[in-house]
């Protein structure tokens, strides 16, 4: 989060506080899981402030000895957390307190303070599936809104817009560059993925965001729409009719929760792998930017060598295929 005083202060007397201070000042993604009152949910939070202090020492008398003794020294770390809930930014003021005089003999871990106020520190899937404007986690609620009539109602969406405008905050994140336009009204988000090694020097996606689903397209660059122009059409249908068989990609765990159609378009010879998602499934699978931007490029990459190969001629359709079960499909 920021530079570090490793210097302790004087007042501060307990290990297990200091530890967790050194910790969240030094977090390289400074987020936190905490609820909002009144709700079991956890939410993702940024860190926007931290400090720390030491309160007074408290004294009870000691028949025995007939002394005053200290029994209770607060040291606390104050947090200022911020988030998005739909377009509104929200604060909460969180405070850490260990009493130092009970606490100071006693070792506990990073995990056991935070667990003891309901706090944690979030795992990378956490934060790759969180939604960030501006540095921000953003929660968007979907509430149904009343109606009077009997016939049942679809629910509050977002716009096409807002559905856009939260891709787009994902691309920020994932520092993927993209440019923004419309397309006969709808918004279009074009992407290029430059991937290492990538045989056609990139690969490129457009999404365009309609009234009830997203549309995706996957494609080589321009360069392979040149071959395709005088290349073996009729070798490069049959492979993708191979394709959109037995091709299907899957998430980290091998789950599919979505099939492309790869298919040449006639009008610009470009090779596309085409999605439809309906927005339902895209709230449902938690993964579906990672599809749309991780998976679709990285298949498209490891097909370009058959792919390229049958249509400059240097493969068969055949061979191809062959090459496709085991390289890939295995």
């Amino acid at each position: 989060m920021k530079s570090f005083n490793e210097n302790r202060p004087e007042n501060i007397r307990c290990d297990n506080i200091w530890k967790l201070y050194k910790t969240l000042v030094t977090l390289n993604v400074p987020y936190l899981k905490t609820q909002l009152k009144g709700d079991d949910t956890e939410y993702l939070y940024l860190i926007k402030s931290i400090s720390i202090e030491s309160g007074e020492v408290k004294y009870s008398f000691d028949d025995m000895c007939n002394i005053d003794l200290p029994y209770c020294k607060y040291e606390t770390i104050h947090l200022c957390l911020n988030r998005m809930l739909c377009n509104e930014e929200i604060s909460k003021e969180l405070e850490i307190s260990v009493n130092s005089y009970s606490e100071y003999n006693r070792k506990l871990t990073v995990k056991e303070i935070l667990d003891r106020h309901d706090v944690a520190l979030p795992n990378k899937d956490e934060l790759n599936n969180t939604t960030f404007v501006r540095d921000l986690p953003v929660t968007y609620i979907e509430e149904k809104p009343k109606h009077k009539t009997g016939r049942p109602h679809s629910g509050w969406r977002l716009t096409n817009q807002e559905r856009a405008a939260r891709f787009k905050a994902y691309l920020d994140y994932k520092n993927i560059w993209y440019m923004c336009d419309t397309n006969l009204g709808v918004p279009r988000i074009t992407m290029a993925f430059d991937i290492p090694d990538c045989l056609v020097g990139c690969i490129e996606s457009s999404i365009w965001f309609f009234e009830r689903q997203a549309e995706v397209k996957t494609y080589y660059p321009e360069v392979v729409s040149k071959m395709c122009e005088s290349g073996c059409l009729d070798e490069l249908m049959i492979l993708l009719n191979y394709l959109n068989a037995y091709v299907i990609p899957g998430n980290s765990e091998g789950e599919v929760s979505f099939s492309p159609r790869f298919y040449n378009n006639p009008a610009d010879f470009s090779i596309v792998a085409r999605t439809v998602i309906n927005y339902k499934i895209w709230n449902a699978v938690p993964d579906t930017e990672e599809y749309i931007t991780g998976c679709c490029p990285e298949l498209l990459n490891d097909l370009a060598p058959f792919i390229v190969g049958v249509i400059t001629g240097n493969l068969t359709s055949d061979k191809a295929m062959e090459l496709i079960e085991t390289n890939i499909l295995d």
